[in-house]
């Protein structure tokens, strides 16, 4: 059965750094992307977070998605629709008890630009 945050879900992917010799020296970042996965994500609107956007600092949001997707601290998923990266900056222990009929799953995150290679 379709729940209402089911409309409001989309696909994400995780993102894995993979570093390569450049040959020259150097190294190449490259990310290889995980299957897709449903998820949502809100922009967390506090007076707080009003300010540090402003003021040019990290700004926080919070992802969900069902309770099978387990999303580590610092790990980078993206939006595949918009191409917009997150990173995660909480745990994955903030999950529902396992008798509970919600079948959702939360964390915290940061929105950030990955570097172009």
């Amino acid at each position: 059965m379709k729940t209402l945050l089911d409309n409001f879900m989309t696909d994400f992917v995780i993102l894995t750094t993979v570093c390569s010799n450049d040959g020259e020296g150097g190294q190449t970042t490259t990310y290889m992307e995980s299957e897709p996965f449903q998820a949502t994500v809100r922009h967390d609107k506090t007076e707080q977070e009003q300010t540090a956007e402003q003021q040019n600092t990290d700004s926080s949001y919070t992802i969900v998605t069902k309770k099978s997707v387990i999303l580590n601290f610092h790990m980078i998923v993206k939006r595949v629709l918009d191409g917009a990266c997150f990173r995660i900056t909480s745990d994955a222990s903030n999950v529902p008890p396992d008798f509970s009929a919600i079948d959702l799953r939360s964390a915290s995150a940061e929105k950030i630009i990955l570097p172009d290679n």
